[in-house]
């Protein structure tokens, strides 16, 4: 029964992030379409409005119910979510120090390519450089 719980509570975090993607998206959206779409008058849906990024938001929150009320309404996808929080469940986590570990290795590693790639192509570049002198 544990299992089944934290599986749905993977399930709801889905969801969660999914309505906040949905959100930002639908924001986004309306600001786009108020500024490049509609006439920029104080009154309507324009970003000249006082009142627009209340109706943007309210907007924005509505379409995102009725996307997610749709979506948990989708009985596959629901199923396939809490069978994916339930997988989840059964992973075994690196311990911390392993993942601060591996996070300096790569972090190291992206570092010291930096340097490398930064000086062969500066010596790549003193290397044409060089011949296009040369040969004019």
């Amino acid at each position: 029964m544990q299992e089944n719980s934290i599986a749905y509570r993977y399930a709801l975090a889905f969801y969660v992030i999914f309505a906040a993607y949905f959100w930002y998206v639908f924001h986004g959206l309306g600001v786009f379409i108020a500024t490049h779409f509609t006439p920029q008058t104080a009154s309507g849906f324009s970003v000249v409005n006082p009142r627009f990024n209340t109706w943007n938001n309210g907007l924005a929150t509505v379409l995102t119910i009725v996307v997610v009320v749709g979506l948990l309404a989708w009985q596959k996808l629901k199923e396939y979510v809490v069978d994916s929080g339930g997988e989840l469940t059964r992973v075994s986590w690196a311990e911390l120090k392993e993942t601060q570990r591996a996070t300096l290795v790569v972090c190291a590693l992206v570092i010291v390519s930096s340097i490398f790639l930064f000086c062969a192509d500066f010596m790549f570049l003193k290397l044409v450089n060089l011949v296009l002198n040369t040969a004019a």
